[in-house]
């Protein structure tokens, strides 16, 4: 064990003194307006995300106008398919109207 000195305080020989930390009232405080936004994402603008969301809904849509009709051709019963698209056809517009009415909106308020 070492040897500790009277002057010294107790400290041990040989040990390095730690700098003292700074108090509460000493300490600066950054500013809630000096912290950066944190970005989307690296690779992608919102715009970009934006514009493939209202595309991929449309792909969405179309995909189902033409399994409609492919299944019509096809000879699918109708009563099932109408059923069918009574619920899928007024789900898919309106993700697709918002979608795109977001879209184009934010364009036109950020020219």
């Amino acid at each position: 064990m070492p040897e500790t000195d009277a002057d010294s305080g107790g400290v041990a020989e040989g040990s390095q003194n730690v700098p003292e930390q700074p108090l509460i009232e000493e300490m600066e405080v950054p500013s809630i307006s000096s912290f950066q936004r944190p970005q989307i994402g690296a690779r992608f603008d919102v715009a970009d995300i934006r514009a493939y969301l209202a595309i991929g809904f449309g792909a969405i849509l179309l995909l189902t106008v033409l399994f409609a009709f492919i299944s019509v051709w096809v000879g699918v019963d109708w009563e099932q398919l109408k059923g069918l698209l009574d619920v899928l056809l007024p789900a898919e517009t309106a993700l697709l109207g918002s979608a795109v009415g977001f879209y184009f909106g934010s364009r036109k308020a950020g020219d």
